[in-house]
């Protein structure tokens, strides 16, 4: 079994149009490193390149808390710092 991690999504762009993964029963794409599905094959390359056996890559500046998804980050920002959103979208131009 080859194992998908997110360095071979990032050395080949396209990877993800033209790989095949397997399907559950129920028509859902499995991920091939574990036991997550997905109904959408992009969800499950995104899963792959940010999720799976991944460190969290977005840093929050002010308490260092991590997160795997830019959009939880933001809202971190929103609701535990109390920030605006014009001032989540600046910090995210960083």
């Amino acid at each position: 079994m080859t194992i998908i991690t997110h360095k071979l999504l990032e050395e080949n762009a396209s990877v993800g149009k033209y790989m095949h993964f397997a399907k559950d029963i129920n028509g859902r794409y499995m991920c091939p490193n574990c036991n997550s599905s997905y109904k959408q094959k992009g969800h499950l390359v995104r899963h792959i390149k940010y999720e799976c056996g991944v460190e969290p890559q977005f840093k929050c500046e002010l308490c260092s808390r991590r997160f795997k998804h830019k959009s939880n980050l933001k809202a971190h920002y929103i609701f535990l710092h109390k920030f605006s959103v014009d001032e989540t979208v600046n910090l995210q131009a960083r």
